[in-house]
């Protein structure tokens, strides 16, 4: 599976900072999901500071969204931790 390629940038010219406040750092390490014999994320390791823009870039399929979900507690991955201020999950 490729990999998906992470980059920051300051949010504060855009929104006055408001995005410092409403966004909560999270880590996910170790984070992999297979279902039907194929694996969709495999060990991955990602930390996104609470303040300024993430982005996730990679090519369709290459599990982006999948990543999305498991970060914000949508989808249970088969293994690896989760961790936020406000939780933490692991498998």
């Amino acid at each position: 599976m490729p990999d998906a390629t992470l980059g920051t940038d300051s949010l504060n010219a855009l929104d006055g900072g408001r995005a410092e406040s409403a966004v909560l750092p999270i880590e996910g390490r170790g984070l992999s999901v297979a279902r039907s014999g194929r694996v969709l994320l495999d060990g991955v390791d990602i930390r996104i500071e609470g303040a300024g823009l993430t982005v996730i870039l990679g090519p369709n399929g290459a599990g982006k969204t999948l990543l999305l979900r498991v970060l914000a507690n949508l989808f249970r991955p088969d293994s690896g931790t989760v961790r936020s201020e406000e939780h933490t999950s692991e498998l």
